[in-house]
Order: C-alpha cells, then sequence, then structure tokens
C-alpha cells in the first residue's frame, strides 16, 4: 500500500503545498475593524443592544476594538451582555437602561 521507492507519493506532494495553518505571528486586524476605529474612534453607542440587531452589530463593533455604550429598556439583559462582551473582546462596556420611545427618558 505505501510507496516504498524513496520517492513521494501524489498524496504527501499534495499536502506539502497546504498552505500553514498555524503562525508564530499575531493575525493582522481586518481593514474594516481599523477603518472603523479611524473613522468614528474608540467607542460605539448602540441601541437595542442586548438582543436581535442591536446585540450582532454590538458583537461585530467590539469584535473590531470599539468601546461601547449599550443601550435598552431592561437593565439585567444590558448587564450580562456587557459581560459577556467585555470577557470575550476585552473591550470596556458601559449600559443604560433607558426607553428611548418615552419622552420622559429623553430627559435622563
Amino acid at each position: 500500500m505505501g510507496n516504498h521507492s524513496g520517492k513521494p507519493s501524489k498524496r504527501s506532494d499534495r499536502l506539502g503545498t497546504m498552505p500553514q495553518l498555524i503562525s508564530d505571528k499575531p493575525p493582522r486586524q481586518p481593514a474594516w475593524q481599523s477603518r472603523l476605529y479611524s473613522r468614528y474612534g474608540p467607542w460605539a453607542i448602540v441601541t437595542g443592544g442586548s438582543s436581535g440587531i442591536g446585540r450582532a452589530l454590538a458583537l461585530r463593533l467590539a469584535e473590531a476594538g470599539l468601546n461601547l455604550v449599550l443601550v435598552a429598556r431592561s437593565q439585567a439583559p444590558l448587564e450580562q451582555m456587557a459581560l459577556d462582551v467585555s470577557s470575550r473582546y476585552g473591550v470596556e462596556v458601559r449600559v443604560l437602561a433607558l426607553d428611548l420611545a418615552l419622552e420622559s427618558s429623553l430627559e435622563t
């Protein structure tokens, strides 16, 4: 079954040309991430940041290295999201429980 002629088999030739998957170099930050930071600064405000589209957006911004201010109606989900994001991405997260649909919230 094996190749005993001393020549590399076709299979080992193919494996030898595979790109190196493990590198000693730190991963390079994708261009979109550095553009966000340089264009908008170190902080992002995300409304509806504890669920749905707002949560997904907050995760992408944190992945890009931006610190977050998360705004939503309920304090507990905001705090849980803040813990998750800060531990996963190492960014600073502040929370603000407000219902922006209420005029009284604008006075806060």
